[in-house]
C-alpha cells in the first residue's frame, strides 16, 4: 500500500517540534544586571587603577631626577667652594713661614693634608727647620767642680734633656687648643686667624661645640670684613661676607656688600661702555652723599662723561659732545671742561672748520693761531 501525501507534510517545520517541553521555549532575552556586565565594570576599575600607579610612578621618578640634579648641584658648589679653601691656605703658608708663626703653619699643614691635597707634604720639611730654628739653644753651665780623689766616686755622667715638643696623642687634633687659640687670636683682633682656627674645627670635626664655634665664626668673619671694607678693599671684603652669611646674621654687611658690589660693578665697565659705567655709578651715588664710595663715584662720573665728550668729537660729532660736557659740569665745575663745552657748542652749531694741514687741529691755521669762531670779528 502506497503512503501518501499528507496536509502535514507540505507545511514547514519547526526544529523545535520534536525537543524536549524545554527546547520551546524562546530564548531568554539578556539581562543589563547580569554578572557578565559587572565583570566589564571591574575591568575598567583595574585599569584605571594601573593608570593611576603609572602616574605616581611618573611623579615619583621626576621627584628622583630633581633631587638627584639638585645634590649634583649642591656637589659641584662645595667643590668649588673647597676649592676656594684651599687656594687660600697655601696662598698664605709663605706669610707664616716668613712671620715664623709655627702653630699656624702647622694648622695649615694638618689641615690640608686631612684634605689629601699634595702641595702640603712639601711644606713639612721646611716646617720642621723652622720650628728648629726658633727653639732655644740650650747652653750647659761650667761649674768648678772639687779634684777627683781617691776617696770620692767620679761623678754620674747623663745625657742632656731632650727637647719635648707638645703634641697630641696618636697624631691628633687638640680641638679644645686651636679652640683656646682661635679665642686669643679673635681677642687679640687677629679676625682673619681666628676664622682660620675655626676653619681646622669645621673641617675635622664639626660636632665640637658647635653653638660656639658657629658664633665665634661669625663674629670674626664680621669684624674681618669690616676691616677690609674700611681699608678699601671691597671685592675681598664682599667674599667674607659670602662666607659669614652661612654662619649667622651679618647685620649692616649686608647693604655695605650691596653698596660694594653696585661700585665694583661700576669700576668694572670704566673705559668699556660708558652708558653702563654712567648709570652704575649714578645707582651709588644715589645711595646718599654719607655712602662709602659716594666721594669716588662722584668723581669717576664726571671723568666718564668727559671721556664720553671726548669720544663724540673725536669722531666729529659735536651735538651729542656738547651734551655729555653738560652733564659733567652738573656734576662738578671745571674750566677746561667749560671750554670744551663752549668749543662743541661752536662746532655743533656752525660745523667744523676745516683742519689745518700742519697741526690737524680743527679751527687752526698755519702757524697755530686760532681761527676766530664764525660771526665774531678775527683778531
Amino acid at each position: 500500500m502506497t503512503n501518501q501525501p499528507t496536509l502535514d507534510d507540505t507545511q514547514p517545520k519547526s526544529p523545535f517540534r520534536d525537543l524536549p517541553g524545554e527546547g520551546r521555549r524562546p530564548p531568554k532575552l539578556i539581562d543589563p544586571n547580569e554578572p557578565s556586565r559587572r565583570a566589564g565594570c571591574g575591568m575598567m576599575g583595574l585599569i584605571g587603577a594601573m593608570l593611576m600607579v603609572f602616574a605616581l610612578l611618573i611623579v615619583g621618578l621626576a621627584g628622583v631626577a630633581g633631587w638627584t640634579t639638585g645634590q649634583r648641584e649642591a656637589g659641584v658648589a662645595a667643590t668649588a667652594t673647597l676649592r676656594a679653601v684651599i687656594n687660600e691656605q697655601l696662598a698664605r703658608i709663605p706669610d707664616d713661614i716668613a712671620s715664623g708663626n709655627t702653630v699656624l703653619l702647622d694648622t695649615r699643614i694638618r689641615y690640608l693634608a686631612t684634605l689629601g691635597v699634595p702641595q702640603a707634604n712639601d711644606y713639612i720639611p721646611t716646617a720642621t727647620a723652622l720650628f728648629l730654628s726658633l727653639q732655644p739653644t740650650l747652653t750647659p753651665t761650667i761649674t768648678p767642680t772639687a779634684p777627683v780623689t781617691p776617696t770620692t766616686a767620679a761623678p754620674e755622667i747623663t745625657d742632656a734633656p731632650e727637647l719635648q715638643v707638645a703634641s697630641v696623642e696618636d697624631g691628633g687634633y687638640d680641638l679644645a687648643g686651636i679652640y683656646q687659640q682661635a679665642l686669643t687670636a679673635y681677642g687679640a683682633g687677629l679676625y682673619e686667624d681666628a676664622s682660620e682656627y675655626l676653619n681646622v674645627i669645621l673641617a675635622v670635626n664639626e660636632t665640637y661645640q658647635p653653638v660656639e664655634v658657629r658664633n665665634l665664626m661669625s663674629q670674626a668673619l664680621n669684624a674681618h670684613a669690616r676691616e677690609l671694607y674700611n681699608a678699601n678693599q671691597p671685592a675681598a671684603a664682599n667674599l667674607v661676607v659670602d662666607r659669614a652669611r652661612t654662619y649667622g646674621d651679618i647685620g649692616e654687611l649686608d647693604y655695605e656688600s650691596y653698596a660694594a658690589t653696585l661700585y665694583l660693578n661700576a669700576r668694572g665697565a670704566l673705559g668699556t661702555d660708558y652708558n653702563s659705567a654712567i648709570n652704575a655709578l649714578r645707582e651709588v651715588i644715589a645711595l646718599g652723599a654719607g655712602g662709602r664710595y659716594y666721594g669716588d663715584s662722584v668723581q669717576l662720573l664726571f671723568q666718564q662723561y668727559v671721556a664720553y665728550g671726548d669720544a663724540w668729537g673725536a669722531q666729529g660729532s659735536w651735538c651729542p659732545a656738547e651734551q655729555q660736557y653738560r652733564n659733567a659740569l652738573n656734576v662738578l665745575s671745571s674750566g677746561s671742561v667749560n671750554a670744551k663745552l663752549q668749543q662743541a657748542i661752536n662746532f655743533c652749531m656752525n660745523g667744523t672748520p676745516t683742519p689745518d694741514p700742519l697741526s690737524g687741529q680743527p679751527g687752526a691755521i698755519p702757524g697755530g693761531q686760532p681761527i676766530a669762531p664764525i660771526g665774531q670779528p678775527g683778531t
